[in-house]
């Protein structure tokens, strides 16, 4: 037979699917968010890279210019030293934009043949140099005519760059929303995916766990079935005990009883016609063995089925019980009988003389007790019985283990009432009971036996 798995270890299952399944799905929206955020920032880093490098080859074009126009308008000793200074910073600024250029646009730059005017612009400047014994309006006429065409030329080749690489720009950003359309649809779809996934594994495990639920849900209410079955077998076995224990104490009593006291009379009747010595001595052991075992049998038959439960009630039948155990044990008895009433239903007097009756045994036996007190009690709709000695107890994890004890819950248990045991080893035992009662006449009475 195949063994099934518990509820708890299906929900255990399910709820780690379920957990893999979110775990997976964030994961994966994790990395197309982070592949689409890396796509994003490298179009705008390159673009504005770009941008960066357009910006500086557009001050040295525009600073070469106005050097070139200076260096004529110069009039200082050292103006060869600084103009070549200042050349020397635009060209490697302009060469260092143009290589980022290359590095970032290299197709729009060689299609324009950016860097070859930007070379030929800084040859033209390098020129001016060369030209240090022209006037001023020369030198001004040379800048014109040779440097600010070129410039010109570039700023409008610059221009036409930045149109060029505003156009690939807007077409990456096309392609770039392209993809983040398809990765969110891509992201929906894995999420519908994991939900669909995580619904249906969740609905298996709710219908195996109800299924399960459902099996022990039978499976209990047979075990209450049966309990409750053997809560009637064993109030009827008692039931049957009783019975055949008033039917034995009856017949021990009428029978064997009334057989033996005719014998003793018998025996009496045939004493006085005896001659013999001998005989009569043996006459009279006859009768005392048949004196003792009429007292024996009623002993018996008092100990089955005491005729005063039934004729006087728990009180005296309780009051009998001890006082004789006191005289057989040598242990002294204290019992109170609170406002117990006469008409207490035949169940519950049997009940509670078989608890003490199964209590006193045990103090005999087992408890090694100086003293013995039973307190009966009745008040409402409530009887309480209270017994408890001062003997050597028993540890408290061993409390209802014994057969004793357990017969005495069955007892008050069918009777819908509770028993509780305090014991400690060394300090004595008490017994308490609480079994409810219709409410009848009452009838106070203390007895110290």
């Amino acid at each position: 037979m195949s063994r099934k798995l518990p509820a708890n270890g299906v929900f255990a299952v399910g709820y780690a699917v379920i957990l893999l399944l979110l775990v997976f799905a964030s994961l994966e929206a994790y990395s197309l968010l982070q592949e689409s955020a890396r796509g994003e920032i490298a179009i705008y880093k390159a673009y504005f890279s770009v941008d960066e490098s357009v910006v500086k080859l557009r001050r040295a074009l525009w600073l070469g210019s106005i050097y070139s126009r200076d260096y004529f308008l110069n009039p200082n000793a050292d103006r060869d030293q600084r103009f070549r200074r200042e050349i020397g910073e635009v060209t490697e600024t302009s060469r260092a934009a143009v290589r980022n250029l290359v590095r970032d646009a290299q197709t729009d730059v060689q299609a324009l043949h950016l860097a070859e005017q930007v070379e030929r612009f800084l040859a033209t400047i390098e020129m001016v140099s060369q030209q240090r014994h022209i006037s001023v309006a020369e030198g001004h006429e040379l800048v014109q005519s040779r440097v600010s065409p070129l410039r010109v030329s570039l700023s409008s080749t610059l221009t036409n760059f930045m149109r060029l690489r505003q156009e690939q720009f807007h077409v990456q950003e096309a392609l770039q929303a392209r993809y983040r359309q398809d990765t969110s649809v891509e992201l929906l779809v894995l999420l519908a995916a994991s939900l669909i996934l995580g619904g249906l594994v969740a609905l298996l495990t709710l219908r195996y766990a109800k299924a399960r639920e459902r099996e022990r849900t039978l499976h209990f209410e047979e075990i209450v079935n049966t309990k409750q079955e053997l809560e009637r077998l064993s109030l009827r076995l008692l039931e049957v005990q009783e019975q055949e224990r008033a039917s034995l104490a009856r017949e021990l009593h009428d029978e064997v009883g009334q057989t033996l006291t005719a014998l003793r009379m018998e025996i009496s009747q045939a004493l006085p016609n005896v001659i013999r010595p001998e005989t009569r001595e043996r006459l009279e052991r006859a009768k005392a063995l048949a004196e003792q075992t009429v007292q024996e049998v009623r002993d018996i038959s008092l100990m089955l089925r005491p005729s005063l439960l039934d004729d006087l009630g728990l009180v005296p039948a309780l009051q009998w019980q001890l006082e004789s155990f006191s005289a057989r044990s040598g242990i002294p008895v204290a019992f109170t009988g609170d406002g117990v009433s006469e008409d207490l239903p035949d169940r519950v007097r049997t009940c509670l003389y078989r608890i003490v009756q199964e209590a006193v045994h045990n103090c005999e036996k087992h408890a090694k007790a100086t003293r013995l007190d039973v307190r009966l009690h009745q008040s409402g709709g409530t009887l309480e019985l209270e017994v408890k000695d001062n003997g050597v107890g028993f540890p408290s994890s061993s409390a209802g283990r014994g057969s004793g004890i357990l017969g005495m819950r069955e007892r008050v248990s069918q009777l819908d009432g509770s028993l509780s045991i305090e014991s400690q080893r060394f300090k004595g035992a008490t017994i308490r009971i609480r079994i409810p009662v219709p409410v009848g006449s009452i009838e106070t009475e203390a007895v110290d036996a």
